[in-house]
């Protein structure tokens, strides 16, 4: 065990990480009923799920985007990249990261020796909150069964959950 402690520190020392804390475990959650926004997907293609986003009105944030933004990049990846919602320039665009964060996002998987076009990269949300707040709890489940069907589909190796608001959610 202690042979596993040192590596993953020194994995953390590599990356500049300085502090990690774990979280505690939680009580387990109640079996709730899964509201009707938050259902499935049947099990859609990748067409058929870019199309049913789309339409999406399950929650009021279809009112105020100019379009969704569903995800961007290559269907084979290895790497699924999610954050958390997109933005004004996201919304006009829609793809996810375009912005700023999108050109530091670039710059950092060509550091780690990929490119754009190498993984696959979508949100926690696929319509723009309106002036770029914070995915509020019911709009996080009303997209949640889109972004696992993405999984489903992608069957990445890895999942980078960029921002707390990402990690938290999955």
């Amino acid at each position: 065990m202690d042979g596993q402690r040192e590596l993953h520190n020194a994995y953390l020392q590599a990356m500049g990480i300085t502090r990690w804390v774990t979280r505690q475990v939680g009580e387990p959650l109640d079996d709730e009923p899964v509201s009707e926004k938050s259902a499935p997907t049947p099990a859609l293609d990748w067409t058929a799920l870019e199309n049913q986003v789309a339409g999406c009105t399950r929650c009021a944030l279809h009112e105020t985007r100019t379009q969704t933004v569903f995800g961007t990049g290559n269907r084979n990846a290895d790497w699924l990249i999610i954050g958390e919602a997109p933005g004004a320039d996201e919304d006009k665009a829609g793809e996810p990261f375009v912005g700023r964060a999108g050109m530091l996002l670039n710059e950092m998987l060509l550091a780690a020796g990929y490119q754009r076009d190498d993984v696959y990269i979508a949100n926690i949300l696929k319509c723009r909150p309106p002036d770029n707040r914070n995915p509020r709890p019911d709009e996080v489940q009303c997209c949640q069964a889109y972004l696992q069907r993405q999984v489903e589909l992608l069957q990445p190796r890895i999942i980078l959950a960029v921002g707390k608001i990402a990690a938290h959610s999955l």
